[in-house]
This record gives structure tokens, sequence and C-alpha cells, in this order.
């Protein structure tokens, strides 16, 4: 018996137990998978928030830069443009006193005659007739061409379009405005005929802004007044003047020429 409890004891002393150490081994084994998955869950979830800040920050950069762009190309094409607006502005107003003076040109044998009824003929011929017994010349002046003025048929009661008619000499030209300037109006056969030199348009409307100013002097005793184009000369107590536009001759009136006629009224 008490060997039996030897031996039976020393089969308990034999066998091993399980160690402590033994445990946490196998519970490292266990928790390693699942740190690895925590880890890689990690660098994904950084992999994938560094990828979105980058296409977000790329995107507010080239958000920014586009616009930057935009705006530069927009100042960019105001500036050629604007450059573009001068050179062509530089260039047109050559260009335009160019066909000013050679429309000037081919209109200095014209004269353009005021008065004359739609009932009579403006052939060359006719006009030629009429200018012929207007100044009593003695030979036939020769014209090139002769026609009404490109406006609307007036009616009845309105004035007559103007005759425009081409003289094939200078001198001619010439010797019809000197006779019709010292006439001033023509009257013959219940017709009263004004002639003039047909300006172009231009011409005609820079004139014309000095209309208010001639007739307030017209009738003006000691004034003598012509139009030097593009001024106005105004001859008064022997001392010539020119202006360069009616502001300054319709002040100069006022100053000089309307104070003294009060004056002498009073």
């Amino acid at each position: 018996m008490a060997g039996q409890a030897t031996k039976t004891q020393n089969l308990a002393t034999s066998t091993p137990r399980p160690s402590a150490s033994g445990s946490s081994s196998d519970q490292r084994d266990d928790l390693a998978p699942t740190n690895m998955m925590k880890a890689l869950e990690t660098k994904a979830f950084k992999t994938e928030l560094l990828t979105s800040l980058r296409e977000d920050i790329g995107g507010i950069i080239k958000s920014g830069i586009r616009s930057v762009l935009e705006k530069e190309k927009t100042e960019f094409r105001a500036d050629i443009n604007m450059q573009e607006v001068a050179h062509l502005k530089a260039q047109s107003k050559p260009l335009e006193n160019k066909c000013e003076d050679l429309e000037a040109r081919s209109r200095r044998n014209n004269i353009r005659i005021v008065g004359v009824p739609e009932s009579q003929a403006s052939s060359t011929v006719a006009i030629s007739a009429l200018l012929q017994k207007l100044f009593n010349l003695t030979e036939v002046l020769m014209l090139d061409r002769s026609h009404r003025s490109l406006a609307l048929a007036p009616r009845q009661a309105e004035q007559p379009r103007a005759v425009v008619a081409r003289l094939h000499f200078s001198r001619d030209c010439a010797n019809i405005l000197r006779l019709a300037k010292e006439k001033q109006r023509i009257k013959m056969d219940g017709m009263t005929i004004s002639i003039y030199l047909d300006y172009t348009a231009r011409v005609a409307r820079a004139r014309a802004g000095y209309n208010g100013v001639r007739q307030q002097l017209r009738g003006v005793e000691g004034v003598r007044y012509g139009i030097l184009y593009p001024a106005l000369r105004i001859t008064h107590n022997n001392q010539g003047w020119i202006f360069s536009t009616p502001e300054e001759a319709q002040s100069y009136i006022r100053e000089n020429i309307s104070a003294n006629r009060s004056l002498v009224r009073d």
C-alpha cells in the first residue's frame, strides 16, 4: 500500500501542469490576426484619406489656377481689343480725311443752283442756257452733267430741289461763282436763284453751323463776314477776327457788336 501511494505520488509529481506562459502565447496567437486586420484597416483608411485630401487639394489648386488664368486671359483679351480699337481709330481718321479730300477735289467744278422750279428741265442744255441768260454771257458754257439733288421730290408748296451741275472748265466755274457772289440773289422770270459751290456733306454741315451767326450779322452796319472753311471771318471796326467755332463767334457778337448796338439805341 505504501508502495502504491509512493508510485501515485511520483506520477502526480511527474505529470506537467499547464504553465501561465503557455496560455499567454495562445492569447497572442489569437490576437495577432486581429491586430493585423486593424493595422491593414488603418493603413487603408490613411491611404483613402490621403487620396481624398490630394484630390480635394488638387481640385482647389486647379480651380484657383483656372480662375487666375481666366482672369488674366480676359484682361489680356481686353488689352488686345483696346489696342486694336485704338490702332483702327488711328488708321480710320487719316482714311476719312483722304476720302474727304478726294470727294472735295472731285466737286471742284460743281455748282449748286437753288431756286429752279421742278417744272423746268435740269438737262445740261437747259442749265447751260439758264446760266448764260442769268449772267448775260456771250459764250455757251460746256457742262459735263447736271441733275437734281438726290432728295425726295418736293410737294407742290415746298421748295424745289437744287440742281447740281458740273462745268467742264474750271475757269467757267470760278467765273460763275464770282458773278453769283456779286449779284447774290438773282431774280429772273419769277424765279429767285442762288448759286453756290457744291460742298461735301462734312463741309456743308460745318458751314451750316454758322447760319445763326450770319443771320445776326446780316444788315449790321460796319460789319462784314465770310466763311473761310472751317472758320468764320468777321470784320468789325476795320479789324478782322477769325473764329474756329460758332460759339466763339456768338461770344464775340454778344460782347462787342450786340452790346454796342444796344448802347447806340439807348
